[in-house]
């Protein structure tokens, strides 16, 4: 199945499926047990290499990112989002880009009107509406990962030297830069011993909060660094030459100006003096919050450059990364498309996470996403949560749920009415996922998989060793043995044991835990062909056809393009029509899928809002095309207009269960029951087919 192919079957059977931002038709609260708010189980901490709470209860999160505006609702809006997010299994959100002065509101200036002179104080506005969010989801059992330096554009008035010259975030500046290190330990001061009033607890003390950090996407391995900037410059090289002295480097390999700090072309000094700045500089941040009182575990940055980057990461407490499976191709007046399955490529973007994981720490996922108007992307959520779990990851958060409040477009894909925020297209709404059935349609189930583990963590660990210095400049995609799909198989991650008796350099080991472990040659390659099984059993892929699933006592779905194909797991039997289709059902009770008496079924495709158009390279001659290295990729002409639609599934289904009095309902949009499904119960099976009567996206399974 090709990007091209999607129009070779436009949706010809469909039914209008609309979301509403305060409610969701179904609520799984309840498969989770009594209702807790968040930090009932205490703190969360760093036990042997995994999240635990103080009481034991270990740390494992299926989450969204809140962008910019969406972090500082009304008072109403909160509640009702908070409860939104928990009947659909979420629990924990990301805070994310607070302090960008391109929203509104933002952290620094609740509306726009007034000059921002400095970013040295917090609004008191954007503060309460704050609060009160933070309230809500504690409240509803949502935690909260409280992201730092984002895309504060720092000012003169904050003593910042050619401010006006500097990127969003100071990147990469704010890495090294003294007093722009002191800005940030000053907002963090705020940020953490602000007192909320409807918690009646100061940020820090407050147990709800259990991720922080540093920065986001901000380091010197990748952002530009202009060494003819001043102060920015003559500090750089001052920096170089104390590591150079401290660690008796003597002659040219002291002199700064005999490096080259080029991004990925750095010499083997240029690359260790980048790690030290990195380590230093998140270590320097860590210390500071601790320093207040802050307990909640600690990361530098998230997402993977190289492994020295990596490595950096373990001065503070957990990894962190971020995924996507797209092309970056959306431009103001050009929105090309990625319309390619993930099923299909032998480098689906799990191998690439994997490459900033440590063994031996906590690993978390918060950003990830394979965003409209991908026709498949309703392939990623059961998949991802699935791999999750089976690696030990300590979850996920999808980016993004939301960039602002406002209600007034209800199509998948258009938050914003302009083109553009801050000069970058795919903020218009590409990545909210708010009302996306193919997205938040699947998150019960991916919450079920990843909060509760109905996915068996991994019974093998490959160990990817790391021993010599050069090996830090290792890029992802650059290691043969992240493009094989091990994470698919076992689970994997890196160790560092260089020895170096004059540089500072982390060193990182596996925690034995009785699990089997044996080490991988970077370069091995070709560890299986197209079918994938991890060593539990529990998840297939078929990598030529172009389709998966899981297979658990509590959880079983098949994903991808299984129209015309047979699907036979331990409790679920499918036989699907339409082409492209996720199927999944999960029992909402401790039982398992065999014996319970309220199960979730989903059933999603694609979807799209009504009228949307592609086309491939319009308005292009032949050779205009050649020459255009995006004229393979199909462009967006038209984002459509509500009602969003669902593909309708066809496929007939049976379920093993030993209830016998069980019946079929559809779910409507609005939480209705829409109607019975035809159902038959014979030899211990309960058979139905589904798309020609009350056809829906959710259906409960319930004895009467």
């Amino acid at each position: 199945m090709t990007k091209t192919d999607y129009n070779l079957y436009p949706i010809k059977d469909s039914e209008p499926w609309p979301m509403f931002w305060d409610s969701y038709p179904i609520d799984i609260s309840a498969a989770f047990g009594a209702k807790q708010p968040a930090g009932s189980h205490g703190f969360l901490q760093v036990r042997n290499g995994d999240f635990r709470f103080e009481d034991g209860t270990p740390g494992r999160f299926w989450g969204v990112n809140f962008n910019s505006g969406m972090n500082f609702p009304e008072h109403e809006y909160a509640e009702k989002t908070a409860q939104r997010l928990a009947a659909l299994g979420v629990n924990l959100v990301r805070f994310h880009q607070m302090d960008a002065e391109w929203a509104s509101p933002n952290i620094f200036q609740y509306n726009k009107g007034s000059r921002l002179v400095s970013t040295r104080t917090l609004d008191p506005v954007s503060m309460d509406r704050l609060d009160y969010l933070i309230y809500c989801l504690k409240e509803a059992g949502i935690y909260i990962y409280l992201d730092m330096l984002t895309y504060r554009k720092f000012k003169s008035a904050d003593g910042v030297a050619n401010a006006h010259l500097l990127p969003d975030a100071g990147k990469p500046y704010a890495c090294y830069m003294p007093d722009m290190i002191e800005l940030q330990k000053e907002y963090m001061r705020q940020v953490w011993t602000h007192y909320n009033p409807y918690t009646k607890l100061r940020y820090l003390d407050d147990p709800a909060i259990v991720m922080s950090e540093a920065a986001n996407e901000n380091d010197v391995f990748t952002q530009p660094l202009d060494l003819t900037l001043q102060p920015y410059a003559d500090e750089w090289f001052r920096q170089y030459r104390a590591w150079a002295v401290a660690n008796g480097l003597r002659g040219a390999d002291a002199d700064p100006r005999q490096r080259v700090f080029e991004n990925r072309k750095e010499d083997e000094l240029a690359l260790l003096f980048k790690y030290e700045v990195m380590r230093r500089y998140y270590a320097e941040l860590g210390e500071f919050q601790r320093g207040l009182g802050v307990r909640c575990p600690l990361t530098g940055d998230n997402w993977s450059r190289n492994l020295a980057l990596s490595l950096a990461q373990t001065a503070l407490d957990y990894n962190d990364t971020h995924v996507y499976w797209y092309n970056w191709g959306w431009r103001e007046f050009r929105k090309t498309a990625h319309l390619e399955s993930m099923l299909l490529s032998r480098q689906p973007y799990f191998d690439c996470a994997a490459h900033m994981r440590c063994l031996g720490r906590p690993f978390f996922v918060s950003e990830w996403d394979e965003p409209w108007p991908n026709p498949w992307r309703a392939e990623s959520v059961i998949w991802s949560a699935a791999v999750g779990s089976f690696q030990g990851w300590a979850g996920w958060a999808i980016h993004t749920y939301m960039y602002t409040t406002r209600r007034d477009q209800n199509i998948v894909g258009k938050e914003m009415h302009t083109r553009m925020i801050n000069n970058i297209s795919y903020r218009e709404g590409v990545f909210a996922t708010w009302n996306d059935p193919a997205k938040v349609g699947l998150f019960p189930h991916a919450a079920l998989i990843t909060r509760r583990q109905d996915v068996s963590r991994a019974r093998e660990v490959a160990e990817l060793e790391i021993t010599e210095t050069t090996q830090l400049a290792v890029r992802p995609r650059s290691l043969p043995v992240l493009n094989n799909c091990l994470t698919e198989q076992h689970e994997l991650g890196f160790t560092f044991a260089i020895e170096d008796d004059k540089l500072r350099l982390g060193e990182t080991q596996a925690v034995e835990d009785g699990r089997s472990r044996r080490r991988v040659d970077l370069d091995a390659a070709d560890f299986a062909g197209d079918d994938l099984r991890s060593d539990t059993g529990e998840l297939y892929r078929d990598i030529e056809a172009g389709w998966g699933s899981v297979d658990t006592a509590r959880t079983q779905a098949a994903y991808g393009f299984i129209g015309g194909r047979i699907v036979e797991l331990s409790d679920l039997a499918i036989e699907c029509a339409t082409p492209f289709a996720v199927i999944a059902v999960s029992s909402l009770t401790a039982a398992p899928l065999s014996e319970s008496d309220n199960i979730l079924l989903t059933t999603v495709g694609r979807s799209e809002n009504t009228d949307m158009e592609y086309a491939l390279r319009p308005g292009l001659s032949d050779e205009e095309a050649a020459a255009d290295e995006e004229s393979g990729e199909p462009e967006l002409l038209d984002s459509g207009q509500p009602p969003v639609i669902i593909e309708v599934i066809k496929a007939g289904i049976r379920i093993r269960t030993v209830q016998t009095r069980l019946l079929v309902r559809a779910v409507s949009p609005e939480g209705f029951w829409t109607g019975i499904v035809p159902s038959t119960y014979e030899d211990g099976w309960l058979s139905f087919r589904l798309g020609e009567t009350a056809r829906s996206l959710h259906y409960l399974i319930q004895a009467e």
